[in-house]
């Protein structure tokens, strides 16, 4: 009885060492299918080097602000090239999602070529979504914090069109269905997106690199996509 009782108490001390060593990382991510994508793949990813992810979500310009900070450990997902604005933000250089742009409008109908052809136009845009802001500079463009808000704007023809990843639009429609909503194709760009921490966790860098680099080869990041994508939609 003593000898199992002994072996109790070390299994119980164990695993409480064990959980104590656990660490988590808080990472800054935006309400939406895109960073639960990305924060899916992370999860997997630090489980093999013993920490949790854990999101703050956060809207997209003050999560950088909190990133870049140091207030939260790092973030979710972003494009590559962030860090020249936010210096403290170190690039995983291993795509853990990706992304298309594309334009979205209610009724109105007009070939997309390139950036340029939204010019005359105006246009509604998630604030802090970098990629559709570097690229609509000196254009028409109101901004909105949330993708409902982009949505509720473009009914209210408050704007001309949205500029938005298809990822969005299309969870967007899944949760409010309106046949009026059009996706005008093509994509203006695809990007891949990328995990960044806070530079006070450059040890992981190269942990977390070598983990994310062994699923891309296993196919691990695309069946994570997949499968959330086919729960979110089908």
């Amino acid at each position: 009885m003593l000898i199992l009782l002994r072996r109790l108490l070390y299994g119980w001390l164990l695993l409480c060492s064990l959980a104590e060593a656990k660490q988590t990382l808080i990472l800054a991510a935006t309400p939406d299918l895109v960073s639960k994508i990305s924060l899916e793949v992370l999860r997997e990813a630090y489980a093999g080097l013993g920490y949790d992810v854990r999101p703050n979500q956060l809207a997209a310009e003050r999560a950088l602000a909190m990133s870049n900070a140091g207030m939260v450990d790092g973030e979710a997902n972003r494009i590559a090239g962030i860090e020249s604005g936010y210096p403290n933000l170190l690039r995983v250089p291993v795509a853990v999602n990706f992304i298309e742009g594309l334009v979205v409008t209610r009724g109105l109908s007009f070939k997309v070529e390139g950036w340029q052809s939204l010019k005359p136009y105006k246009i509604g845009l998630q604030s802090g979504v970098k990629f559709a802001e570097n690229a609509t500079r000196g254009m028409y463009v109101d901004s909105s914090l949330s993708v409902n808000q982009l949505f509720r704007n473009l009914k209210r023809e408050k704007v001309d069109l949205l500029v938005t990843t298809r990822i969005d639009v299309l969870d967007y429609l899944a949760k409010y269905p309106d046949p009026e909503v059009m996706i005008l194709e093509p994509p203006l760009v695809r990007l891949k997106l990328y995990h960044y921490l806070n530079h006070k966790h450059r040890e992981l860098l190269p942990k977390i690199t070598a983990q994310l680099q062994k699923m891309q080869a296993e196919g691990r990041i695309e069946a994570i996509r997949q499968r959330l994508l086919r729960h979110s939609f089908n």
